[in-house]
């Protein structure tokens, strides 16, 4: 069985088979990860040479060799300590962290379903069927893969089945036992586009957006239409006899608040951007920003139009929640059928050197990883005791430069693009609950701005 090894802020050389590390606690971590409790596994890890002599270099690879029947194993290293690594089984991961040169310990599992960790009596029992519109974007992908991991079944809707039949194969590759079904909605707008597909379905999930930043003056009727269509499609299916329990609705960080670096403000539940409502209806605002202006204000009255929604409809027998993602970053899943994809292509802009005015134009602001966006999304669809909450996917500050460092150091060249430094996000988002949620779902902690910016980028640009 292949285990593959991915040492980050490791310092290359203790790894040798009479450092500090803690062999125990690492072979019981690929014992339990693969399933094989072979004694000889306790010995420890021996790594090969190759790795120890190429410690004056920036970034390290090599071979790992296992005691017991676990095949050799590939090593990617950094000359730092800290972080995080992972070991992989086949397509299962496990994450474990490194808090200094000789002390390892289980973080916590990436693959619930390949490890020890299950959801503890959640609303939704496991297999439980989870309709999830827009199901080809950035954040749906990963809610995709993250629910197939938890052991739930997907009924994902896109505009077009056959554009999105890279799918079907992603996932199959990444979850062979799993479930996923996709079904075709051409116009989210439409009334009624989903009353056929709700069958069985337990929660929904609805990401799929009217396209962003269009200067279509429709667009912002539209995108209210498009949630409230979800809202009447879920009441209509209960009403038949369905046992929808939640809606999950995307929301955005900007439908909160609008950027403004060095501007501190405590931020609640309650809050909302009414400022970009305001300058959407103002005649006086400038053209070349109504696109955005557009985006935010649908984002936020699209949100606030469903909390009415729920007011007057209080026996629908299902609970609301949204999730208010900021910056999502990270891996791309399947790169060479998302060139752009929302925010992670803002990275890819950076490192590339294109769309420069977007780039100029860009404030720092608060960063999520997609994996934890895409989990805060799960934890509301299926947790017990999540009804109602506006749910702040906010990690931590970032900067452009910030970002524009990390690629420099990832990629070992200097990006094309460029960033100014405008200060930095003085926002404070409530940010206890979103902390909580992830917890329940088996995670210690947020993923790293680091760690999402490298992923994002070699999304693209994978190494040799």
């Amino acid at each position: 069985m292949l285990v593959t090894m991915n040492l980050y802020n490791l310092r290359v050389g203790t790894l040798s088979s009479n450092s500090g590390l803690e062999y125990n606690k690492l072979s019981t971590a690929v014992q339990t990860i693969s399933g094989e409790a072979t004694s000889s596994m306790t010995q420890g890890v021996m790594f090969h040479p190759e790795v120890r002599e190429s410690q004056r270099s920036r970034r390290h690879s090599g071979t790992v060799l296992c005691h017991g029947n676990i095949s050799p194993c590939h090593v990617e290293a950094l000359d730092k300590i800290g972080q995080r690594f992972f070991v992989h089984v086949a397509d299962s991961e496990m994450e474990y962290r490194a808090t200094s040169i000789n002390t390892v310990y289980h973080s916590s599992p990436r693959d619930p379903k390949m490890s020890t960790f299950r959801l503890q009596d959640p609303l939704l029992p496991v297999g439980s069927l989870i309709f999830l519109t827009g199901a080809n974007g950035y954040i749906a992908t990963h809610v995709v893969d993250q629910l197939l991991t938890f052991g739930y079944a997907v009924r994902g809707s896109v505009r077009s089945k056959s554009g999105s039949a890279w799918m079907t194969s992603l996932y199959e590759t990444r979850h062979p036992k799993s479930r996923l079904e996709l079904v075709e909605v051409p116009d989210i707008t439409k009334p009624g586009c989903y009353d056929a597909l709700l069958s069985g379905v337990s929660a929904i999930i609805h990401t799929a957006a009217i396209d962003p930043l269009s200067d279509d003056p429709s667009t912002f009727q539209k995108s209210i239409d498009a949630n409230l269509i979800v809202m009447e499609a879920a009441k209509k299916a209960n009403t038949a006899g369905e046992k929808i329990k939640r809606v999950v609705i995307t929301s955005s960080s900007w439908a909160v608040t609008w950027p403004e670096p060095g501007v501190e403000k405590d931020l609640s539940v309650k809050s909302f951007n009414d400022v970009a409502v305001k300058q959407y209806h103002d005649p006086n605002t400038p053209k070349m920003m109504m696109p955005v202006v557009s985006y935010v204000a649908a984002k936020l009255e699209s949100e606030r139009e469903c909390w009415k929604w729920v007011e007057k409809n209080p026996d629908t027998g299902f609970a609301l929640n949204a999730i208010m993602p900021s910056t999502c970053m990270g891996e791309v899943l399947a790169p060479k059928n998302q060139e752009y994809p929302s925010t992670a292509g803002f990275v890819r802009s950076l490192y590339d050197g294109t769309r420069p005015e977007l780039i100029a134009w860009l404030q720092p602001q608060w960063f999520v990883s997609v994996k934890d966006a895409a989990r805060l999304h799960i934890a509301a669809a299926v947790l017990k005791g999540v009804d109602g909450e506006r749910i702040f996917g906010w990690a931590e500050r970032y900067t452009w430069p910030g970002v524009y460092k990390v690629l420099e150091d990832e990629m070992g060249e200097t990006p094309k693009g460029s960033a100014e430094d405008k200060g930095e996000d003085k926002s404070i988002p409530p940010m206890e609950r979103s902390t909580e949620l992830l917890e329940l779902l088996g995670r210690d902690g947020w993923e790293g701005f680091e760690k999402s910016v490298r992923e994002n980028i070699r999304s693209w640009h994978p190494r040799n």
